[in-house]
């Protein structure tokens, strides 16, 4: 391996990294390069120099490749402060300038953390079966980032690689093959996850690649402003990864990003045919999952291991298709559907067509070119013949996460003579210019795009897995096989990553499918064994739960006996207490009640017997009874002689009556109403 290319891979790592530490200290989208800007010109040998020269010696400093106007703007901030002077077209160094401050400290310590990391990859080559040296390491690490990175143009137009599995390195000097790629994206996605130092080190890398793409902008002071109203579009790959039917890794990017896009002034939507597409894809679910055979015919997509990794049948995928208008506005979209076509807007739709067909069958007609080209209109429609140099002002653009798509639309656009801003764009560029608007708000997007690309490169290939669901198809005809071993093989984890293994060069034999196979039902062995042992451990614990949750039940019951049985007889003891109690009040009332009524009864009798005793005084003195002697006997004899004859009445049982009458009423007053019957007359 040339040592150039290493020197220029360990420069090109640590430069990035060194621009997201000025960026956080700064927050100036220019002013973060004037560090390198600086110590470049303190290197020279001469101190005169040309903006061409500068640019130059700072590329093979630092690997910044400087466009003229932001260079150009970084040396007219240094004239202005005096530590440079500008005449005839070249630049003069003062003696100001002594005290730049040299970056080789600061350089060497980000190259030791990296090397750091470059070391734990060399370990996780080689169980992959590949030997790598530490700048062989940074080097993987590099192509991969930028190979999978989405550039920025001079032009504003997108510059993205392919997708998945298929954009594989190219072979070169640095030896670097798909091992070396598997390797290197199985460990970024390991310590993208892992958290800690190497984490931050892997995200420094990641987010000082967007800063430095950002270099290649024409205008980089637009970078801090919002969006000025700007309508997203959303392609199906899009919304099916915000709905997470492409699995966690693509849902947690995808939903981070919309956030972000929000936060940063954009208006999210998606277009009608979008959606139809999305349920015309769905329907193909909904009549693959049911049976097994169209399981095993699916492609291996996202969505399709989503869908058979959540053991999907047709109803789940119909309901997951009767919400999806539900969900995707709770998200925050609004479905339109497309204007109106303006040929003057539109340009050659045939074109595109054309363009867009790619090899699928049925060429321009096929639905998703259809669909792209329905979408493309709609974004041109809307824009009605404006354009802008910068994304913010250009009013509506299509985003999609196929870079097919954007390249070949984005050359028919320019071939079309449009200006300004594509119409369509990548979901990972847009991440970038939303991202550097507000890098807090999204603090951890690069990183879990990072881990969302990982998990696409670590696919096996179409051609490998074509292979490889035929050599399932044999073994199932041939009865090795069951039926419900072939999905749970085919929706195994274990089985892309074997596969991702096995797949260099698209050349995997028989031998190799057959090793995969035993390997991943060995593991689902060892998985039967874990739950088994998993299972036993929790109904053992359920049954010791439940054995003591019966014995706390019990001891409350007996607890709960035994308190009912005190309290009722402390509520016998206390009424019985009360019941003496009003019995010896009613006794007392009773003797009060008698005594009273024999107080009475005496009285009357005193009485009769004065009245009678002053009616014989008067009699014998020869005068009529008087007026005493009436109201004292003759009147009461007279009145108890009418109710002897009548009723019989006697002076005991009045005043038993009274003594009764007493009784009741002093027992009302003093104790309360009495349930005694009352005595039986004599």
């Amino acid at each position: 391996m040339p040592t150039g290319v290493l020197r220029t891979a360990r420069k090109g790592l640590a430069t990035v990294a060194m621009l997201k530490a000025n960026f956080d200290a700064r927050h100036d989208h220019i002013g973060m390069f004037e560090p390198f800007v600086r110590d470049t010109i303190a290197q020279l040998g001469r101190d005169d120099f040309t903006l061409d020269e500068l640019r130059v010696e700072i590329g093979e400093r630092h690997q910044l490749r400087l466009p003229f106007n932001t260079l150009r703007t970084l040396l007219a901030r240094l004239v202005r402060d005096g530590v440079l002077q500008r005449e005839a077209g070249r630049y003069f160094r003062t003696h100001e300038l002594a005290g730049a401050v040299d970056l080789c400290e600061q350089r060497e310590r980000v190259e030791g953390q990296q090397a750091r990391l470059a070391d734990a990859l060399c370990v996780e080559a080689q169980s992959h079966g590949v030997e790598l040296g530490t700048d062989a390491a940074l080097t993987l690490i590099l192509r991969f980032i930028e190979r999978y990175h989405v550039a920025l143009a001079l032009d504003g137009v997108t510059v993205i690689p392919a997708e998945g599995r298929d954009a594989a390195l190219d072979d070169d000097d640095d030896g670097a093959d798909d091992g070396g790629l598997l390797a290197t994206a199985a460990f970024l996605r390991r310590v993208a996850l892992a958290g800690g130092e190497m984490t931050d080190v892997l995200q420094a890398m990641v987010e000082g690649f967007v800063l430095q793409n950002t270099l290649l902008l024409k205008d980089v002071s637009s970078a801090h402003r919002q969006f000025h109203g700007l309508q997203v579009f959303c392609d199906s790959s899009v919304l099916f990864a915000a709905l997470g039917l492409r699995g966690p890794a693509a849902e947690k990017a995808t939903v981070e990003l919309l956030t972000l896009l929000r936060d940063t002034g954009a208006v999210l939507g998606a277009f009608e045919p979008t959606i139809r597409e999305m349920r015309r894809i769905l329907a193909i679910y909904e009549d693959a999952v049911a049976t097994a055979h169209g399981r095993e015919r699916l492609h291996p997509t996202e969505l399709t291991r989503f869908v058979l990794s959540q053991n999907y049948g047709p109803s789940d995928v119909r309901i997951r298709s009767e919400l999806m208008m539900r969900d995707l506005r709770e998200l925050g979209f609004e479905i339109r559907e497309t204007p109106q076509r303006r040929p003057q807007f539109t340009l050659d739709e045939g074109k595109l067509g054309r363009m867009l067909r790619d090899r699928r069958r049925g060429g321009e007609n096929h639905p998703r070119v259809v669909h792209d080209v329905d979408c493309v209109a709609g974004v041109l429609t809307l824009r009605a013949g404006g354009s802008a140099s910068s994304i913010d002002d250009c009013r509506a653009v299509f985003m999609t996460g196929s870079s097919m798509t954007v390249r070949n639309t984005t050359r028919w656009y320019r071939a079309q003579g449009g200006r300004g801003f594509p119409p369509i764009v990548h979901h990972l560029a847009l991440s970038n210019f939303a991202w550097l608007k507000r890098p807090s708000s999204a603090s951890e997007l690069k990183l879990h795009e990072l881990v969302a690309l990982c998990t696409a490169a670590l696919r096996p290939s179409r051609a490998t897995w074509e292979a490889f669901r035929d050599h399932l198809g044999r073994m199932e005809t041939n009865g090795e096989l069951s039926s419900d071993e072939v999905t749970a093989i085919t929706v195994s984890a274990l089985t892309e990553d074997l596969l991702a293994e096995e797949g260099i060069g698209d050349d995997v034999d028989a031998e190799s499918l057959a090793e995969v196979i035993d390997r991943v039902k060995a593991s689902y062995r060892v998985e039967m064994d874990q739950e088994i042992r998993r299972i036993r451990a929790e109904a053992e614990q359920e049954r010791a739960q439940a054995e003591r949750e019966k014995a706390e039940i019990e001891r409350r019951a007996r607890a709960a006996e035994a308190l009912a049985e005190e309290r009722a007889q402390e509520a016998a003891a206390r009424a019985a207490v009360a019941a003496e109690r009003q019995n010896g009040v009613k006794a007392r009332i009773r003797k009060v009640a008698s005594a009273s009524s024999w107080l009475l009864a005496g009285l009357l009798t005193i009485s009769l017997i004065a009245g009678v005793v002053v009616g014989i005084v008067h009699t014998a003195a020869g005068r009529p009874p008087g007026a005493v002697a009436l109201a004292l006997a003759v009147g009461p004899l007279t009145v108890f002689g009418a109710l002897s004859v009548l009723s019989g009445f006697t002076i005991k049982r009045w005043r038993r009556c009274v003594e009764e009458r007493l009784f009741r009423w002093l027992g009302s007053w003093l104790v309360g109403p009495d349930d005694e019957p009352p005595r039986p007359k004599p």
